[in-house]
C-alpha cells in the first residue's frame, strides 16, 4: 500500500521501513525488487496466498450486511 500511495503523493525515496512487516510472504506472487526499487509490472494485481494467510490465522470473523428494520 505504501508503494501505491507514495507513487502519486511523494517525490522522495519513501521509507519502506517494514512497519509490521510479516516474516512470511503473503502474496501469491512476491513483490519484485531490483537495485532497491520496487518493480510493479503493468497490470500487476496483487493477490493474497490463501494458504499462507490461513497458516498464520489466529481467528476469523465474517460479517454480512443486515436489513434495516422497517417500522410502520
Amino acid at each position: 500500500m505504501e508503494a501505491c500511495v507514495g507513487s502519486v503523493s511523494i517525490r522522495n525515496a519513501g521509507e519502506f521501513n517494514g512497519f509490521l512487516k510479516p516474516k512470511v510472504r503473503l502474496f501469491a506472487e512476491p513483490l519484485r525488487f531490483v537495485a532497491g526499487e520496487l518493480i510493479l509490472p503493468t497490470g500487476f494485481k496483487p493477490a493474497v496466498d490463501p494458504g499462507a494467510l490461513a497458516a498464520h490465522e489466529i481467528a476469523c470473523e465474517r460479517f454480512a450486511p443486515t436489513k434495516a428494520a422497517v417500522h410502520h
